[in-house]
């Protein structure tokens, strides 16, 4: 298992890549590499569906200095209705980035706000990777065992963070069940995990507790 640390920057300039890849070979780092938030890969419209497969190119371009080891893409919510037509928009969008070049395995599918099986389907003809955010799933009352469950073999990442009271996201994992947290640490050591596990957090002092947490809770791997 990798272990990754998320962090909240603007986009880099090539010479501050340049720098964090000089960094990465002094220090043995691997980095992944998380997409543009506001991409529109399911949109009506095919000129900002375009758009969005294009935003993606421009960041794996970027982003080549320091070799990311996997690419995070978000793909907007379905509608209500006509969930066929959302899928088949997705799928070209989707089939575009694999066209342009972009391994199937880096890719990976991140989890959002609205039920995940919607979208499996086009993930396994495509044969792409899930990015399953456990931090999120529990945030929204979603049962993450069972998505992560059902996408594990096709999982290169997880996101874990807390959410603090009053709903600050991206916080400590002490803002995450401890039985939960268990929970998850015995299924990625039962199922021979080897992905990346990302501390999705963006501050300083959460990452450092949410270090001290995982250390204690992996060590004495309660059952």
């Amino acid at each position: 298992m990798f272990f990754d640390i998320s962090a909240a920057t603007g986009l880099p300039t090539r010479e501050e890549l340049q720098a964090m890849a000089s960094v990465q070979r002094r220090f043995g780092l691997t980095f992944s590499l998380h997409t543009p938030l506001d991409v529109m890969l399911a949109d009506t419209n095919p000129e900002r569906r375009r758009e969005g497969v294009e935003t993606i190119l421009q960041a794996v371009s970027l982003a080549e200095p320091i070799a990311p080891r996997l690419y995070v893409v978000h793909v907007n919510p379905p509608p209500t209705r006509d969930l066929p037509g959302w899928q088949a928009k997705v799928r070209t969008s989707l089939e575009a980035l694999l066209k342009a070049g972009v391994s199937p395995e880096r890719l990976c599918i991140e989890t959002l706000n609205y039920e995940f099986a919607r979208l499996e389907p086009v993930v396994a003809e495509l044969r792409l990777s899930v990015a399953v955010d456990v931090g999120h799933l529990e945030r929204d009352g979603v049962a993450w065992e069972a998505v992560l469950q059902r996408n594990l073999p096709r999982t290169r990442i997880i996101h874990w963070h807390g959410v603090a009271p009053g709903g600050q996201d991206h916080r400590s994992l002490a803002h995450f069940p401890t039985d939960g947290a268990y929970r998850l640490l015995r299924i990625l050591r039962e199922e021979h995990y080897a992905g990346v596990l990302t501390l999705e957090v963006f501050r300083e002092n959460d990452f450092e507790e949410s270090w001290r947490l995982l250390r204690n809770l992996w060590s004495s791997r309660r059952r």
